[in-house]
């Protein structure tokens, strides 16, 4: 077998995987992921990424070794990870296959705790091990080809696509207003176990009576996905803006657990198992895992830091750091659909214990003030914040619990650091939390953004300070600098 063929084997549904190669691949696969995220996170972090770390069942445990990482470490994690859940669900399903249970054991390694010992047990059972029958031959059935027989019988096809699309519609949506609503949970189970699960509802349901392409399977699996979101929109549990930011992380992750459940349907029909036992089991593991998450979760703290050089001294910046009028340059494309945008900054008071009002289109961000180092550093805490954005949707308005502490500013500070030539540095930097996870994934949009509301600010200070600086006139009128 080539080196393609391999990689390919690892990836497909088709055929069993014997202990024997499931135990090397997954240890060879295990350590190479390891390898790569230790020698990753040590050379851009300087931390260090113990197994333990590694084999911790949360996900949202490993989100302290992004802190202080490059931007693109969080999305590369995720890239890297998807594949790698690929390969554990395919491997895991087919080693289930061969040692005679149905596939729906092997989606045990997508649970936390669960799948460490789902693992190591599929690595020792033997082939054919579960309910097999003195002197049957199993030979004929571990050379399987799942699926290669299809049938396009209209009359059959559309009652399988509305049973497949409405089991997977109704999971996904029950489970949506339950951690949404219930829960008041933005987990990882939310993100990653739902979308594998219902797709394999799907793609289970679908191929139930007889097997249909995998092109089908995947159509139907995205047509679930479409319906789904378009309920969030209508029944106004979600707006569009947070749709449109998961489904890079849950349409794929669908898709497999669409061509696993049709892998199991197909096996399921060729043999004398208990069709739908593994199936009812998986719908419930979900939430009863993911219930767990927000109690167990680490609190952490992120950081994102934005800088700009002004040709102004520090004296004429710090005027315009501690309040500014209106920003008058037209908010970009990301704050027009709804993003919180920055609109100018007043303050009651001079020294420690002075308050800075940020105000945005949301709202206003009420700031003490904690430091008061003129002209070189203001640092403030973040005693009320507004939405961080105003959702679109067809309603006026709308307010998904995510919007009520998910996001929370914590504290800030501006840095003005003297440049040789006279200028400044400005630097800006705002602490957050996250109740959303993963967050490897979630925060490559929150520091995505706080990085282009840094922008807006300090451009907008810039201008202010390198104007000032030109014509010598600045002046404080009810909090704010004043042209």
């Amino acid at each position: 077998m080539t080196s393609l063929q391999r990689i390919g084997h690892w990836f497909s549904l088709q055929g069993t995987v014997s202990r024997q190669e499931y135990l090397l691949t997954g240890a060879c696969l295990t350590l190479l992921k390891y390898g790569v995220e230790a020698g990753t996170i040590g050379y851009t972090t300087g931390k260090f990424y113990s197994l333990s770390d590694f084999l911790n069942p949360l996900l949202s445990a490993r989100s302290q070794f992004t802190i202080g990482a490059p931007d693109w470490l969080g999305l590369a994690w995720v890239l890297c990870t998807i594949p790698f859940v690929w390969i554990a669900v395919t491997m895991s399903v087919r080693r289930s296959i061969d040692a005679g249970f149905t596939g729906w054991t092997g989606l045990l390694v997508l649970f936390p705790v669960l799948n460490i010992a789902a693992m190591l047990y599929l690595a020792w059972v033997p082939h054919g091990y579960s309910n097999r029958r003195p002197g049957q031959d199993d030979a004929p059935e571990r050379q399987k080809d799942f699926g290669t027989k299809q049938t396009l019988d209209s009359a059959e096809v559309l009652p399988a696509i509305l049973t497949g699309l409405g089991i997977g519609f109704v999971y996904t949506f029950g489970l949506a207003l339950f951690f949404t609503t219930v829960m008041e949970s933005y987990g990882a189970g939310l993100f990653f176990g739902t979308p594998i699960v219902a797709g394999a509802a799907t793609g289970y349901v679908y191929n139930r009576s007889s097997s249909r392409s995998r092109s089908s399977t995947i159509g139907v699996s995205l047509l679930t996905a479409i319906c789904f979101a378009g309920a969030l929109l209508l029944f106004g549990v979600e707006g569009l803006i947070c749709i449109a930011m998961s489904a890079p992380l849950m349409v794929p992750l669908g898709a497999l657990g669409a061509l696993t459940g049709r892998a199991i349907a197909v096996q399921c029909r060729t043999t004398t198992k208990k069709k739908d036992t593994g199936l009812v089991g998986c719908l419930l593991m979900v939430p009863l895992f993911s219930s767990v998450e927000p109690y167990v979760a680490p609190n952490v703290e992120f950081e994102v830091s934005t800088s700009v050089e002004i040709q102004a001294s520090p004296e004429r910046v710090w005027q315009c750091v501690i309040s500014f009028p209106e920003i008058t340059e037209p908010p970009q494309w990301y704050f027009r659909w709804g993003i919180s945008c920055p609109q100018g900054a007043r303050i009651d008071g001079t020294g420690v214990g002075a308050v800075r009002h940020c105000d945005f289109t949301t709202g206003s961000f009420v700031e003490p003030i904690t430091t008061w180092q003129e002209p070189l550093l203001l640092a403030f805490d973040v005693t009320m914040q507004p939405e961080p954005m105003t959702e679109l949707s067809p309603y006026r308005h709308i307010h998904p619990p995510h919007l009520d502490g998910s996001f929370r500013s914590t504290h800030g500070e501006l840095l003005l650091i003297p440049l040789a030539d006279g200028g400044t540095r400005l630097e800006g930097r705002t602490w957050y939390k996250l109740d959303i996870y993963p967050h490897a994934y979630w925060t490559l949009w929150t520091d995505w953004l706080v990085h282009r509301i840094h922008g807006r600010v300090l451009r907008h200070i810039k201008q202010l300070a390198e104007k000032t600086e030109k014509t010598g006139e600045n002046r404080l009128n009810n909090g704010r600098i004043e042209l």
